[in-house]
């Protein structure tokens, strides 16, 4: 009885490895036929607070942002608080008044690789549209009713289908990434002022996402 509950158990054991490799294959499969921006992880955020950045008053905001997470992401993190920090790109003091952050939905670049910004950690990045020569900034803005983390998807294409690259943060700084090749030059909005990647518009479950700036580039 030991032999045969012996063999029967080794038979299991292959049986299961069996399916695990072919779990793998048929992940690592999907995985390939994924477009690169589904790597991207564009979320639904809800501003909460706002206030200068202490090492850059005349340029940057400390944001405190929730996108749906247990615990609400912070713009700037401070070393006695565990708060992950969201980024605000080039300087929007100069753009927008701090009254008319608070309480607004955004768009939050969740998956952006943490960057150090006048000594304090950054790990995301809120979405504007731009001018040629900056001279104006608009942040991009989900829809009203658009549900604080939800995923950005396409009108056209069902990039949900596919998980973000969460455990692979991306880099906005290195020329070889794909986010500077692929990504960012095709990062814009169209003649209707809504969010668009290759002529492709995001959409929230609310409707489209739109800035105030038509054919602006977005980072």
């Amino acid at each position: 009885v030991r032999k045969l509950d012996s063999k029967y158990c080794c038979q299991r054991r292959r049986c299961a490895i069996h399916a695990a490799l072919l779990a793998l294959r048929k992940k690592k499969v999907q995985s390939n036929d994924r477009p690169l921006i589904a790597r991207v992880d564009f979320r639904v955020g809800k501003v909460l607070s706002v206030q200068r950045h202490p090492n850059a008053t005349d340029k940057w905001y400390v944001e405190k942002i929730d996108i749906g997470e247990p615990q609400p992401r912070q713009l700037q993190k401070k070393k006695k608080k565990m708060d992950i920090s969201i980024k605000i790109v080039s300087g929007l003091v100069e753009y927008v008044k701090e009254e008319e952050f608070e309480g607004r939905l955004v768009v939050v670049f969740a998956n952006l690789k943490p960057t150090k910004m006048r000594q304090v950690e950054s790990q995301g990045m809120l979405l504007a549209a731009s001018t040629g020569d900056r001279s104006v900034v608009k942040l991009v803005s989900p829809p009203p009713g658009s549900k604080v983390g939800e995923r950005l998807n396409l009108s056209d294409q069902d990039l949900l289908q596919w998980d973000a690259d969460e455990s692979v943060k991306i880099s906005s700084k290195k020329q070889d990434t794909f986010w500077e090749t692929d990504i960012f030059p095709h990062l814009k909005t169209n003649e209707n002022g809504e969010m668009s990647w290759n002529g492709h518009t995001f959409v929230t479950t609310a409707g489209t996402v739109t800035a105030p700036l038509t054919r602006a580039q977005i980072s």
